[in-house]
């Protein structure tokens, strides 16, 4: 039940947050750089990175990847 509650406040306020992020930031003179708010820099993934976490999710999910073998 206490995690629920955690779950839900966090909601609440990220929710809460980005809210007063779109209301607040067009108001002010200078937009900041997406990169000023990220928490960590994106990444790209690549072909093969993406082909290989979507084999990982289809076996940890109990499926079986049909296709060319690697």
């Amino acid at each position: 039940m206490k995690a629920r509650i955690a779950e839900l406040e966090r909601e609440h306020n990220d929710r809460a947050w980005l809210a007063w992020h779109t209301a607040a930031l067009p108001r002010s003179k200078k937009f900041p750089a997406l990169k000023k708010l990220m928490i960590r820099e994106r990444h790209t993934q690549t072909a093969e990175q993406m082909l290989a976490v979507a084999k990982q999710w289809t076996a940890a999910l109990g499926g079986e990847f049909k296709g060319k073998p690697n």
